[in-house]
């Protein structure tokens, strides 16, 4: 959900009317609050997620009666229709853009093709669910609440993670025995909206201050401040991406409700599919399930291989956007996980040395592909690119160049003590094989409790520091 004080107001509604109705009504009242937020957000992309709901809803009785019949030939066409219907309309809200170069299309028509708002996670919800029923996976939803909640809940709507119909209606079947004051429950929910909050408002939100200047206009900065430029968006975006996701899990929590967790310590992976394993994990799980694994995955032979691994990360990039650029980001990856396939880097070699080289590389080539998340359009990306490894120190001394960015030193020394936390609650995390909530949650309540204390004094002197910071807009938004 987008996270401001309207949003605060809706959870508090939510969860009066959650936790004193009778607890048979409660799956309808998140469905209302859900239904009413995405309205309140855009009444466009309502009618949007209603419509697809229903198509989708009623695709799966359809199938579900013919399965019943044993018609799975009948029932695998209409699931291919369904699926290819809903893809279609994926592809053609990401590409309506497109259109306002033609001079053909009215303004009033242009209105009604904008992106609507989470479309790129709710139709994936849609197809997987069609692909499970077919599969036998799942059973066809019967209950229309049930299936719209799956479809619209409102602290996972914008942006993830991307949820199977199965494990979500196993979750919302036991809301009747939820109690909010249950052992552990508040704490549970403080503790993941105070970490991701610290990743947000402390982290991502300063270096979004910096790094637009960077990205925009590369040709009025040196090579070290446009290196800095690739680390700082790197960290911007992990910790905006994953911020969001931990506050997405403390607010569902509220409700009872567990999401699926997007993000474990993924900078420190030892190899691209690692790094897939541990970032947008519910993105890069649907693409292996649905994409990857029905083209033959890595069953039939290494150039089989290959081909299904540039397919599926060509797929990845369309899905973040209609830009070329984001086709180019994709395809980037394709070709680095194809290399590692082909030299053995899977990140399961011991050897330190061998370990540490290939978690450098895999860093650095995630965050130089980045730059094409960053910038305008692939010219700048190429060019900005270009300037890392030409300009030098033609544009001035370090200390003209944060002056130039509006940059104090005080700024700066905030921006790299934020990052260095960070990569210290990861680093710690990955070693314990959890992420950093899970594990405060497991220490003992005077370490705990210290943690709390310094989260929270760096969130209010800093978020009230800064004036510029907006803690309601994530990045993954726009994607």
């Amino acid at each position: 959900m987008k996270f401001s004080f309207i949003s605060l107001l809706i959870i508090c509604a939510a969860l009066c009317l959650f936790y004193l109705i009778r607890v048979e009504g409660r799956a309808f009242v998140l469905l209302a609050v859900s239904l009413w937020y995405v309205a309140y957000l855009d009444r466009l992309s309502f009618v949007w997620l209603t419509g697809v709901t229903a198509f989708t809803y009623a695709g799966g009785l359809i199938m579900q009666r013919l399965l019943d019949c044993e018609k799975k030939r009948a029932s695998r066409i209409v699931m291919i229709i369904s699926t290819a219907a809903i893809a279609a309309l994926l592809l053609f809200m990401k590409y309506s853009p497109l259109l306002k170069g033609m001079e053909t299309v009215s303004d009033d028509l242009l209105k009604i093709f904008v992106l609507p708002l989470g479309i790129s996670y709710y139709t994936f919800q849609a197809i997987s669910y069609l692909a499970d029923l077919q599969k036998g996976k799942t059973k066809a939803q019967k209950n229309i609440i049930i299936f719209a909640l799956y479809m619209s809940f409102f602290p996972k709507f914008i942006s993830g993670p991307i949820e199977r119909e199965g494990d979500f209606e196993s979750r919302i079947k036991g809301l009747k025995t939820v109690c909010l004051l249950e052992k552990g429950r508040i704490e549970k929910v403080f503790c993941y909206m105070l970490c991701g909050a610290f990743m947000k408002a402390v982290v991502a939100d300063h270096i979004g201050l910096y790094v637009p200047a960077l990205m925009e206009d590369p040709a009025a900065h040196g090579s070290a401040w446009l290196l800095i430029g690739v680390f700082f968006y790197a960290m911007q975006i992990y910790c905006d991406f994953a911020g969001y996701s931990l506050i997405a899990i403390g607010i569902a929590e509220l409700f009872g409700v567990e999401l699926t967790l997007n993000f474990k310590a993924p900078y420190l992976s030892k190899s691209p599919s690692e790094f897939w394993r541990r970032w947008h994990i519910s993105l890069s799980t649907w693409l292996r399930d649905y994409i990857y694994i029905p083209l033959g995955g890595n069953r039939r032979g290494l150039p089989r291989q290959l081909v299904n691994t540039m397919v599926v990360f060509a797929l990845c990039g369309l899905w973040h956007g209609s830009s070329f650029k984001f086709l180019l980001w994709g395809l980037l990856h394709g070709a680095f996980s194809a290399f590692a396939l082909l030299i053995g880097m899977n990140g399961s070699d011991k050897n330190p040395v061998k370990m540490w080289l290939s978690r450098i590389l895999t860093f650095v080539v995630v965050s130089f592909g980045w730059i094409l998340f960053a910038t305008p359009d692939t010219s700048t990306a190429v060019f900005y690119v270009k300037r890392i490894f030409t300009a030098g120190a033609s544009a001035g001394s370090f200390a003209e160049e944060m002056q130039l960015l509006g940059m104090s030193p005080v700024e700066l020394a905030v921006i790299i003590s934020g990052i260095i936390l960070v990569m210290i609650m990861d680093i710690y995390g990955y070693r314990k094989g959890k992420i950093l909530p899970e594990l405060v949650l497991e220490w003992k309540y005077g370490w705990r409790y210290f943690l709390y204390y310094v989260l929270i004094v760096l969130l209010f002197i800093l978020t009230r520091s800064f004036s510029d910071l907006n803690a309601g807009s994530f990045m993954y938004m726009d994607y």
